[in-house]
C-alpha cells in the first residue's frame, strides 16, 4: 500500500510508526513503536487522599480524617471517609500504588510546572525571569511553563503521539496575553451579553491557540487558565466538570487509533468536601451553555448513588470527580484500548499542608498499565512528580532529553515489577515559597529561611503575639499550616516520619537526634547545590 493511499486512522497509526507517511521521519519512530502504550493523565486538584475511598483509611498519608481521628488542632469539624469513587478505587486494585510519591512544589502552578517538564520549579525559565540565578527565589504562582523549553507533551508528539490537553491550565506566562481579557471583566458581567459573551469565547480561543501551536498539543479543548477563573464574571465561576469530559472524550473520539497521550488536568475537588450543588451545570469558563453537558453520569445520579450508599452527600465532589474519570476509562474500553494504555490518577497537592513541605506533599500515586504492570503491586521507592515525565518518555520507547533528567528519573522498571536500582535515591528535595526540605524514608527536615527584614517583622509580630506573616512574606495563603502544624513557625525542623506522620514533635531541638539534623542539612546542601538559587546558609552567592 502507497503512504498517499491509507484506508483508516488504524493504516496511517502503523504507518506512522514505521516513518513511512510523508513528512514523518523513521528516527522518530523505531520498531518498538509497535508496543508504545497510550498514556492518561489524571491530575487532581487539591485532592486529599481521604477524598478517594482506596486510600481513605489509609495509614501511609498524611490527611485531615487522620487528623480528626487523633484530636489534632486545627483538624476539619467533619470527616467522613466513606468515599463513594468505584473508578478511582479500580486503578488501584488493577494497577500500582506508589506510596511513597511526592508533588516537590505543592501548589497549582509548580506542581503542573513540574510533572509538565520533568525539572524543579525553581528551574523553570520564567521563574528565573523574576528571580535570576545567584540570588534567592520564592516559589508562588509564579512558574509558568514557557513555550520555547521543552516539556512531555512536545518529547511525546516528536514519537507520533496525538497529545491532548483537557481542563485546568495554569502555567500561561504573560505573552499569552490572557490577563489582557480578563482585566475587561467586571465581578457583575453578564456572560449573556453578546459583547461578554464575545470576550470570553475569544480567551478560550486564545488559550486553545496557544496550547496547540506553541506548547505541543495536538488537541486543547475546555481549558480553565487557572482555578476556578477568579477574573471572570462572578456568574460562571466555579467548576463544570461535564464540559471538561465531554472534550476528553472528543479527544478519544478523533485520536483513538493512532498513539495518544491525553493529559486530564480535573479541576476539582479543589478543596476539601466542596460542594458540588452551589455549581451552575450551564456555568463554563467559555460562558453560559445553552443545556447541561452530558458527558459523564448527571449530579442528580450522584446523590441518588450515595443515598443508596448510605454517604453523607458531602462527599458528592468525590463521587462526581470518579465519574469523570470513569466515563474516560469506560470510553477507553469502547475503543479496544484498554490493556496498553498506562492510566496515571495524581494530584498536584493536599488541601491539607498545601503550599508547605509538610508530608501533605506526599499524595495518591495510583498508575495501571495492564500490560506491564501487575495488578494490586506496591512502589515504595521516593518518586515525584518530576519523575513523571522520563517515565512515560521511556515507556513510548524515547529517550527525554538532557534537561527532563537533571531532576527526575524514570521509574519504568520499578513499575513494570523489576527491584529498586542500586542507585535510586535516598533523599528528595522539596521546594516552596521560601521553605526547602529534604526527605528521606524514615526522616524530612525542614529549613525557613527569609531575608533579614522579613525575619525581623515575624519576630516582631511574634513578641506581640500577633503572629499573621507567615513564611511566604505575606499574610495570607497559609492554609490554615500554621494550626495544623505545631512548629510551623520554627525556623528549623526535623521529623521521624515513621513515629510522627503528622509531623507534631520538631526533633531539631533534641540533642539526642543531632545527628540526624546534621546530617539531614548535609542532605539539603547537597540537593540544593546544582539549582540556580541561593538559599540562607546552604548555598550561598
Amino acid at each position: 500500500m502507497k503512504p498517499g493511499k491509507l484506508r483508516s486512522a488504524m493504516d496511517r497509526r502503523r504507518f506512522l510508526q514505521l516513518g513511512l507517511v510523508a513528512g514523518s521521519a523513521p528516527s522518530a519512530a523505531p520498531a518498538a513503536a509497535a508496543a508504545r502504550p497510550n498514556i492518561i493523565l489524571f491530575y487532581a486538584d487539591d485532592l486529599d487522599a481521604d477524598e478517594i475511598g482506596c486510600t481513605a483509611n489509609s495509614s501511609n498519608y498524611s490527611h485531615h480524617t487522620g487528623a480528626a481521628k487523633r484530636g489534632f488542632a486545627g483538624a476539619r469539624g467533619y470527616a467522613d471517609p466513606r468515599m463513594l469513587t468505584p473508578h478511582i478505587d479500580g486503578l488501584k486494585r488493577d494497577g500500582v500504588e506508589l506510596t511513597r510519591f511526592y508533588i516537590t512544589s505543592p501548589v497549582c502552578t509548580p506542581a503542573r510546572c513540574s510533572i509538565l517538564t520533568g525539572r524543579y520549579a525553581s528551574r523553570a525559565p520564567g521563574f528565573l525571569k523574576s528571580f535570576p540565578a545567584g540570588g534567592p527565589g520564592t516559589i508562588t504562582w509564579n512558574t509558568p511553563i514557557v513555550p520555547d523549553e521543552s516539556n512531555i507533551a512536545k518529547e511525546l508528539q516528536k514519537l507520533g503521539y496525538a497529545t491532548g490537553v483537557v481542563g485546568k491550565w495554569h502555567n500561561f506566562p504573560g505573552p499569552e496575553k490572557l490577563s489582557e481579557i480578563d482585566k475587561s471583566f467586571n465581578e457583575n458581567d453578564d456572560p449573556r451579553d453578546p459583547k461578554i459573551a464575545k470576550r470570553l469565547a475569544e480567551k478560550q480561543g486564545r488559550a486553545r491557540k496557544a496550547l496547540m501551536e506553541r506548547y505541543g498539543w495536538t488537541f486543547a479543548d475546555r481549558i480553565n487558565c487557572g482555578n476556578t477563573e477568579q477574573s471572570l464574571p462572578a456568574a460562571i465561576r466555579g467548576q463544570n466538570l461535564e464540559w471538561h469530559t465531554e472534550g476528553a472524550l472528543e479527544f478519544l473520539k478523533q485520536h483513538h487509533n493512532e498513539p495518544f497521550f491525553l493529559y486530564y488536568a480535573l479541576p476539582v475537588p479543589h478543596g476539601q468536601y466542596s460542594p458540588l450543588r452551589r455549581l451552575n451545570p450551564l456555568a463554563t469558563s467559555a460562558g453560559f451553555l445553552d443545556k447541561p453537558a452530558g458527558g459523564q453520569p448527571s449530579r442528580e445520579s450522584v446523590y441518588s448513588r450515595l443515598k443508596a450508599a448510605g454517604i453523607d452527600e458531602r462527599n458528592a465532589m468525590a463521587t462526581w470527580m470518579d465519574d469523570a474519570v470513569g466515563a474516560v476509562l469506560n470510553s477507553l474500553k469502547q475503543y479496544g484500548a484498554e490493556r496498553n494504555t498506562i492510566v496515571l490518577f495524581l494530584s498536584d497537592n493536599p488541601s491539607r499542608g498545601k503550599y508547605t513541605c509538610y508530608e501533605g506533599a506526599r499524595v495518591p500515586a495510583l498508575i495501571r498499565w495492564p500490560e506491564r504492570a501487575k495488578a494490586g503491586a506496591r512502589v515504595d521507592s521516593i518518586c515525584a512528580n518530576i519523575d513523571i515525565a522520563a517515565t512515560l518518555i521511556e515507556a513510548a520507547s524515547g529517550k527525554p532529553p538532557a534537561n527532563m533528567t537533571l531532576d527526575g528519573r524514570s521509574f519504568l522498571g520499578q513499575l513494570s515489577g523489576r527491584p529498586e536500582p542500586a542507585d535510586w535515591r535516598q533523599h528528595l528535595l522539596l521546594e516552596v515559597h521560601n521553605s526547602r526540605a529534604a526527605v528521606t524514608r524514615r526522616w524530612k527536615y525542614i529549613a525557613n529561611r527569609v531575608s533579614p527584614e522579613l525575619t525581623a517583622k515575624m519576630k516582631a509580630e511574634a513578641d506581640k503575639g500577633e503572629r499573621s506573616t507567615f513564611w511566604q512574606g505575606v499574610n495570607h495563603h497559609s492554609y490554615n499550616a500554621e494550626v495544623d502544624f505545631p512548629a510551623y513557625f520554627d525556623a528549623d525542623q526535623l521529623y521521624d516520619l515513621e513515629n510522627d506522620l503528622y509531623e507534631r514533635s520538631n526533633l531539631a531541638a533534641d540533642p539526642k537526634r543531632s545527628a540526624e539534623l546534621a546530617d539531614m542539612k548535609k542532605r539539603l546542601a547537597a540537593l540544593l547545590a546544582p539549582l540556580p538559587h541561593t538559599f540562607g546558609e546552604f548555598k550561598k552567592s
